[in-house]
């Protein structure tokens, strides 16, 4: 009695699974006639197990052809399974991201594998699972890397910005200091004048200081 409570339980998995499984599941034979399409492929679809089981999959779905997808289904009946590339192909099936929203096509992590009984391939099973949350998660955090980049870099900028004055003020005090130093008035200016023009990155500089009267008066120049 065992193998016949085994084989019950494994038909009740695969009747739950039918039912109440969150991803869609595809069965087909060697010949690719669809022969399994669960409750969840039902309501995201739109169409009854009863329409589509007996079918062709790939006459059903000629899109499947025209991307070139069908290779999988070619390589999972000569024994190979098969994962879809998100970045190249992002479903298998054009459905909407959710049963509200029919704005954008679900983001799609599809496994296309052969199906085997006792060492042979008596057809394919394809498993679909939504991922489009965790896409539009993952494409979130990375915008907001990318912000973080450039708040970073406009900071580095900044405190580049910040060093470089920091620079000059230093450089400036040094011409300050040159007032102590035993130079004359007039060398003084001189040196200092020579040394602002250089800090500045100007073309010419010139102190202007006022006489007696209160008139400006040019006493250096560079």
């Amino acid at each position: 009695t065992e193998p016949n409570n085994t084989e019950r339980i494994h038909e009740a998995m695969l009747r739950w699974m039918n039912s109440h499984g969150t991803q869609g599941i595809i069965t087909t034979d060697e010949t690719l006639h669809i022969r399994g399409w669960n409750r969840w492929l039902e309501v995201r679809t739109g169409r009854k197990a009863e329409t589509v089981i007996g079918c062709d999959l790939l006459e059903t779905f000629p899109e499947l052809v025209n991307r070139k997808l069908d290779n999988y289904y070619k390589r999972a009946l000569e024994g190979q399974s098969g994962v879809l590339s998100q970045r190249l192909h992002r479903f298998l099936l054009e459905l909407p991201a959710s049963e509200m929203d029919t704005s954008e096509p679900m983001h799609q992590s599809v496994r296309i594998s052969p199906l085997v009984e006792r060492g042979e391939i008596i057809g394919t099973v394809t498993v679909i699972e939504d991922v489009t949350e965790r896409v539009q998660r993952e494409s979130q955090l990375q915008r907001q890397l990318e912000q973080r980049a450039h708040l970073l870099s406009n900071e580095s900028v900044a405190r580049n910005a910040a060093e470089a004055a920091s620079l000059r003020l230093q450089q400036l005090q040094m011409i300050t200091d040159e007032a102590f130093s035993k130079l004359s008035v007039d060398e003084l200016l001189a040196a200092s004048v020579k040394a602002i023009r250089l800090i500045l990155n100007a073309d010419t500089a010139a102190i202007l200081l006022t006489d007696a009267s209160g008139d400006l008066i040019v006493r250096a120049t560079e």
